[in-house]
């Protein structure tokens, strides 16, 4: 899907992706798929506006088919998932879906988003 953005810049076109994807109500954001790891939860989710994004939670004892899944994900993008960020938020707490973590960070990702 490709957003009229114009031409703003990078962080111009983030914020208005991250502005259509807060404004999602009702039944949207649509989960298309859920994927949770040992260490790791990607949720790819879809909304008229902005077509396809995904949540990412990633913790401190991801494992290596964790890290696989992160690699699938990059293809799917096209690029590296850490260059299509739109949000970074870190947690300094356990996170209760992933047990025997200790942190996390959680990941806005939108194949149009350069970061």
């Amino acid at each position: 899907m490709n957003l009229s953005l114009g031409d703003s810049t990078s962080t111009d076109r983030n914020a208005k992706l991250v502005g259509k994807i807060e404004q999602l109500t009702g039944v949207e954001p649509r989960t298309l798929r859920q994927i949770t790891g040992t260490g790791l939860i990607i949720s790819k989710q879809h909304g008229a506006e902005v077509g396809a994004f995904w949540y990412l939670v990633i913790t401190d004892i991801m494992s290596d088919n964790d890290r696989l899944e992160l690699e699938d994900l990059s293809a799917e993008l096209g690029a590296p998932w850490q260059s299509r960020v739109l949000e970074a938020e870190y947690s300094a707490r356990p996170n209760p879906q992933l047990p025997g973590s200790t942190q996390s960070f959680l990941y806005t990702v939108h194949a149009e988003a350069r970061s």
